[in-house]
C-alpha cells in the first residue's frame, strides 16, 4: 500500500469522525473543534493529514477555519446538503456509466455524494427529475439538457419546448447549474461540450483524405449536437467543392429508431455511397447491422466513421473508427465546476469549456484510389 494511499486513508477517518459528532449532535453550531494536536494525538496521524482533513470539511461547508483562533462548527447541514446530481440520457448503457464514473470520483473526492438520474431523453422526464431534485435541495446539477434546436443556434420558440425555465429557476434558487454536451445557446449556465461543428468537419476531413466524395451523413434531427456534427461536416465538404445531395442527408428520428431505419434505407435498395459519416457509435451499430444481415462488408463495401469511441465501437466482429468523447474527463469536470461553486459561492462561472476533437483509428474506412500518397494503406 503506498504512503499517499496511507496519509488519504487517515484522513478520510478524521473527517468521518467531524460529520458524525456534527450529525450527532455532540458538535453544534459555534463550537470550536479540536486542536489540530488534539486530532493528532486522537487519531495517530500527522498534521499533514489532520489539516487535509479540516481542509476538505471547510471546503464543504461543514466547518470554518478562523486564522489564529481555532476552526469552528458551521450550521448543521441537512444530508441533501451534500448531494450533487448527474442527470444524463441513461444511466446504465453507452457512454454515461463513463460520464458517471468521473463525475462521482471527482464528487467524493471534495466530500460529496452523487444522485443519478436518467431522463431517457424525454422533456417530460426531465422536467419531472429536476423537480424532485429541486424538492430534494441537492447542492448542484450536472446534466446532459434535452434540446433539439437548429444548426444556427437556439431560437426562443426551441426554448418553449424545453427546460431551460425551470433551470433557471433552480439556478436562482441557488442550486449550481452545469451542461453537458448541449447548450441552450446562451452563457447563462457553465458548460462542457465537445466542439460538434470541429467534430463533423473533422469526420468529414478524415474520409475526403481517404478518396471519398460520395458521403453519406447520418444524424437525428432531434439532437442538437447531431445536427452541429452535420452542419460541420456540410460546410466542410461544400468547401471543398463536393456535393451533398439531399439522398445524403440521412436524418432518423430517435436514435433508438435507427435499426428500423436502416432496415427501410437497405430495403429500398439505394445507391449507396462510399461512405457514411454516422453522428453517434449506436447509429453506425445499427448501419453495421443492417448492412451484414444482407450481405454487406465494412470497409469494402462503403466505409464508416462515427463518433464517441465507445465499447460498441470494439464489439465482436467491429472494428469502428471513430471520434473520441472524453466522457470521464466531461464527468469529472462538470464535479469540480460545481465543488467549485461550494469553495467559492460568489464566483459565478459561465464560461463553455469546449473541447477538440481526435480520431481513434481503427479499420472502418478504406482509401480509395486517387487519395493522397500519404494516406494509402
Amino acid at each position: 500500500m503506498s504512503e499517499q494511499h496511507i496519509i488519504t486513508r487517515k484522513h478520510s477517518a478524521i473527517t468521518i469522525w467531524i460529520k458524525q459528532e456534527i450529525e450527532s449532535g455532540r458538535l453544534r453550531p459555534g463550537d470550536k473543534l479540536p486542536s489540530e494536536s488534539e486530532i493528532c494525538v486522537r487519531f495517530g496521524v500527522s498534521r499533514s493529514s489532520a489539516r487535509q482533513a479540516i481542509s476538505n470539511l471547510a471546503h464543504a461547508g461543514w466547518v470554518e477555519s478562523r486564522k489564529g483562533i481555532g476552526t469552528y462548527c458551521l450550521a448543521r447541514r441537512s444530508p441533501e446538503a451534500d448531494d450533487f446530481a448527474l442527470v444524463c440520457y441513461y444511466a446504465s448503457s453507452y457512454i454515461f456509466p463513463r460520464i458517471a464514473a468521473g463525475f462521482e470520483r471527482a464528487t467524493q473526492r471534495g466530500g460529496f455524494h452523487m444522485i443519478l438520474n436518467q431522463t431517457e431523453a424525454s422533456v417530460e422526464k426531465e422536467r419531472g427529475v429536476l423537480f424532485k431534485l429541486r424538492e430534494r435541495g441537492v447542492r448542484g446539477i450536472a446534466i446532459e439538457p434535452v434540446i433539439a434546436g437548429s444548426e444556427d443556434g437556439i431560437a426562443p420558440r426551441d426554448l418553449e419546448y424545453t427546460n431551460y425555465q425551470l433551470l433557471c429557476e433552480i439556478q436562482e434558487s441557488g442550486i449550481q447549474v452545469v451542461l453537458m454536451d448541449n447548450t441552450f445557446g446562451d452563457n447563462r449556465f457553465p458548460a462542457i461540450v465537445l466542439d460538434d461543428i470541429a467534430t463533423g468537419a473533422m469526420a468529414a476531413h478524415y474520409l475526403a483524405e481517404r478518396g471519398h466524395r460520395d458521403i453519406a451523413i447520418v444524424y437525428s434531427q432531434e439532437h442538437r449536437p447531431f445536427r452541429l456534427r452535420r452542419q460541420g461536416a456540410v460546410e466542410y465538404l461544400t468547401g471543398m467543392g463536393i456535393e451533398m445531395p439531399a439522398d445524403r442527408l440521412l436524418a432518423v428520428g430517435q436514435v433508438r429508431e435507427c435499426n428500423a431505419f436502416f432496415d427501410r434505407y437497405f430495403e429500398s435498395r439505394p445507391r449507396l455511397p462510399s461512405s457514411f459519416f454516422c453522428c453517434n457509435d449506436e447509429m453506425a451499430i445499427a448501419l453495421y447491422r443492417a448492412a451484414h444481415s444482407r450481405g454487406y462488408s465494412i470497409p469494402s463495401d462503403f466505409s464508416v466513421i462515427s463518433v464517441d469511441n465507445s465499447d460498441y465501437a470494439q464489439l465482436p466482429g467491429i472494428s469502428l473508427t471513430s471520434i473520441d468523447h472524453p466522457n470521464q474527463f466531461i464527468g469529472e469536470k462538470a464535479a469540480q465546476i460545481l465543488l467549485d461553486g461550494v469553495i467559492t459561492p460568489n464566483v459565478h462561472y459561465r464560461s463553455t469549456i469546449s473541447i477538440d476533437p481526435v480520431v481513434v483509428e481503427r479499420s472502418s474506412v478504406k482509401t480509395l484510389a486517387g487519395a493522397p500518397a500519404s494516406e494509402k494503406n
